[in-house]
């Protein structure tokens, strides 16, 4: 139903879900990739950092929350709440889309499994971190799984918020914070250095997070 309202055909699909090692399950993670065509290849934002003092803004569609990572990390049940509207993610797909085009827009990042504060991570480089401010109380939060959320760094914040002003959008664009050398900072909950996080990385999400 989700391919009819965007045009987009499945053209194959494979995925298995009773993946485990030493015994221990591993969570299914059915992935869906798309291919689509571009004018030029001129402009093509970056899926990490890529200069300090750039602008952060989140765009997010209220759908489905869950707590999967840290549920997993302390080995309880998953749980979520919400539900996802086909016609609203619709829109929320062709909003992106259309900001896409934004040739200001540096790098870009969808939100996925391990929530935001993992996203900010992996967006982080030998030498970039972020400054952000989303006013969390609970640590949780930063691992939360909201369906669905986009990172945007722009060299003109002014640009891309008349950019989604014009589009007469539902969905909510928030600026978050910004780029800058050697910490990811996240509120008063997290503070690390992007040393720390490069070598962590290969340690899983509880090394980089102490879980």
């Amino acid at each position: 139903e989700m391919c009819e309202h965007i045009a987009a055909p499945i053209i194959s699909g494979n995925v298995s879900f009773y993946n485990e090692t030493n015994d221990r399950n591993i969570t299914s993670t059915p992935a869906t990739g798309l291919v689509g065509l571009r004018e030029n290849m001129q402009n093509i934002p970056k899926s990490q950092f890529v200069a300090s003092e750039e602008k952060i803004f989140v765009l997010s569609y209220n759908g489905i929350w869950s707590r999967c990572a840290f549920d997993e990390a302390q080995n309880r049940e998953n749980s979520y709440c919400g539900d996802l509207d086909i016609k609203k993610l619709r829109e929320f797909i062709f909003v992106n889309l259309k900001l896409s085009k934004n040739t200001d827009i540096s790098a870009s990042r969808v939100v996925g499994k391990n929530g935001i504060a993992y996203s900010f991570a992996r967006m982080c480089n030998a030498d970039i971190g972020a400054r952000i401010q989303l006013n969390l109380k609970d640590s949780k939060l930063l691992f939360a799984e909201r369906m669905y959320q986009v990172i945007y760094v722009t060299r003109d914040a002014a640009t891309l918020r008349r950019d989604f002003l014009n589009l007469n959008s539902e969905f909510e664009l928030l600026e978050v914070g910004s780029t800058q050398t050697q910490y990811l900072q996240i509120d008063k909950l997290l503070d690390l250095s992007v040393e720390e996080i490069s070598k962590d990385y290969g340690a899983g999400l509880g090394a980089i997070f102490d879980f």
